[in-house]
């Protein structure tokens, strides 16, 4: 996958990312646990997850 910089860091984040935001508390019912945890799995398969690299640049 294509990758950027994300803003003016030196954090490295693929051009198409996935939008979890609305997984919260804050953005009313969300999914069940099985559901969350299986789209994760899904977006993880599809090459959308950190690099060691990126892991050490914010500190995860």
């Amino acid at each position: 996958m294509k990758t950027r910089h994300l803003g003016d860091s030196e954090v490295v984040v693929t051009e198409i990312g996935f939008g979890a935001m609305d997984m919260s508390l804050g953005y009313g019912v969300r999914p069940n646990r099985q559901d969350m945890i299986q789209a994760l799995g899904n977006v993880y398969g599809m090459g959308n997850h950190y690099t060691p690299e990126m892991q050490a640049r914010v500190d995860l």
